[in-house]
């Protein structure tokens, strides 16, 4: 199975991961920890999406094995998800 994941959607629902307003990015990667604990468990590929400009990474970039996606310029996320999912035949919403 495949999944394309909003993950700053997904980080502030899932309230154990939610940070203190300067430890953002511990809780990037305790949910990118997580999800790459899913996709090994369940043998699926995880692609996740983070909205923002002026990160301390590329647009691009793995983390154990999931796909980490940063869109260039804030509240963008939605878009590069669109385009993530245009080029795949077998997306479906859940």
């Amino acid at each position: 199975m495949e999944y394309l994941v909003d993950a700053y959607n997904l980080l502030h629902a899932w309230d154990r991961a939610m940070p203190a307003k300067d430890d953002l990015e511990s809780a990037r990667r305790r949910l990118l920890d997580a999800l790459a604990d899913y996709a090994e468990d369940s043998e699926s590929r995880i692609v996740a999406v983070f909205d923002g400009t002026d990160l301390p990474y590329s647009d691009r970039t793995t983390h154990r094995g999931v796909s980490v996606h940063f869109s260039r310029s804030p509240k963008d996320a939605a878009r590069l998800i669109a385009a993530l999912l245009a080029r795949t035949d077998h997306a479906r919403e859940t």
